[in-house]
This record gives structure tokens, C-alpha cells and sequence, in this order.
């Protein structure tokens, strides 16, 4: 009975690993997400969503900085870029199953101190 109840929570674990991008992704709830805590929708689709329009009217300084997004560019010589690729690295492997989400942020975690810690 135990080792039914483990594979039906593998089962559920790679389902919301599978399904998370497409959730958070998709346009309505990137617009929800983005109104609800300041940081900026994914989707540019979701950034001219009438909720996201909406927002700006409330908020301008949202608006001022997610339209210079739009021309900035990223500096190739920031000192978060590594800690950027730890993050990036530590999702793909709990996305694609290769670790457990908090082996992923533990590991990660480590790495990003080392870095600072330079």
C-alpha cells in the first residue's frame, strides 16, 4: 500500500513539473501573477493583457519600467550572471526530473553563497 501511495506522489510531482511552464506561461495567469506582485509578466502577450493596462493606469512607475525593458540590454559583465545560471540550472533539473526540487534549490543555494562569498 505504501509503494502505491509513493508512485501516485511521482505521479503528481511530474505532472506539476510538466505543467508549471505552461501554467505560469500562459497568459491569464502571467497577468495575474505580474498585477498581484510587481514583477513583469512573461509573456508579452500577458504585458498587453487589459488586466496588466489596467495596473498601469494604478501604477506608472510599472509601466515607465517594464516599457524600458524594451529597449534595455543585459550587461554580459554583471556580477549576478552566475547566480542567474546556478538558478537557471538548479529549475531545469527539477524540470526535467533529474532532482528533487529542494536537492535543486539546496544545491543551488550553496553555489550562489561560493559566489558571493568571491
Amino acid at each position: 500500500m505504501a509503494q502505491h501511495h509513493r508512485s501516485q506522489e511521482h505521479a503528481g510531482e511530474a505532472a506539476c513539473r510538466l505543467d508549471f511552464p505552461e501554467v505560469v506561461h500562459a497568459e491569464g495567469p502571467d497577468s495575474q501573477w505580474s498585477t498581484a506582485t510587481g514583477y513583469f509578466p512573461v509573456r508579452k502577450s500577458a504585458a498587453e493583457s487589459d488586466l496588466v493596462k489596467s495596473y498601469f493606469e494604478k501604477d506608472l512607475n510599472y509601466k515607465r519600467r517594464l516599457t524600458s525593458c524594451r529597449t534595455a540590454r543585459a550587461s554580459q559583465d554583471c556580477w549576478l550572471e552566475p547566480i542567474r545560471t546556478i538558478m537557471q540550472d538548479a529549475i531545469v533539473a527539477v524540470i526535467t526530473g533529474k532532482q528533487a526540487p529542494k536537492e535543486a534549490l539546496d544545491q543551488a543555494a550553496q553555489k550562489a553563497n561560493d559566489v558571493l562569498s568571491q
